[in-house]
């Protein structure tokens, strides 16, 4: 009986061990990831971003992420960008040909919160955004979907251009 025992009892250690160490291989990074998408279906050309901020309180303040591209294949959608912690959907600026944009708002970093007795009145809160991977401050991340399958791209050094200052009053001076 204590054979018997010994015996179930290694057989169990060994399969847990063994269990254990065959997923250590399988395991990848994000950046393990993206460094695998060796065909991407675009090809940047430029990327820059630029705070900005408005003339009147109210107006608020931001980042605006731009990238360029060269070529992008039919199929491509873009969908958000992550930069330094913070998120943003891309969209796309029609006066030029392969422009996207993402405009992050700094003004307001903690929204507002409904704190409530009444659980439903709370469900309207929305989960804070979290990044899937981390990346450096010079660096920007954006998903986007090509054959059904979402994707992510990384945005290496990307060049800071000086804020923009947007003007206080009327531009046409007719106050």
């Amino acid at each position: 009986m204590k054979n018997s025992l010994r015996t179930i009892a290694l057989m169990s250690s060994v399969c847990c061990l063994f269990f254990s160490f065959s997923n250590c291989g399988s395991t990848k990074t994000a950046n393990e990831e993206v460094a695998e998408a060796t065909e991407v279906p675009f090809v940047v050309s430029d990327s820059y971003f630029q705070h900005w901020v408005a003339g009147i309180q109210e107006g608020g303040k931001g980042t605006k992420i731009y990238f360029d591209l060269e070529s992008v294949q039919p199929g491509v959608t873009f969908n958000t960008l992550y930069f330094r912690g913070k998120t943003a959907k891309i969209e796309y600026i029609p006066e030029s040909k392969y422009t996207f944009m993402a405009d992050i708002r700094t003004d307001s970093d903690r929204p507002d919160i409904i704190m409530d007795a009444d659980p439903s009145a709370e469900a309207e809160n929305r989960p804070p955004i979290t990044m899937p991977f981390e990346i450096p401050d010079t660096h920007a991340a954006f998903t986007y979907t090509y054959e059904g399958e979402t994707r992510v791209h990384v945005l290496e050094n990307i060049k800071e251009k000086e804020m923009i200052a947007y003007p206080s009053g009327n531009p046409k001076g007719d106050n």
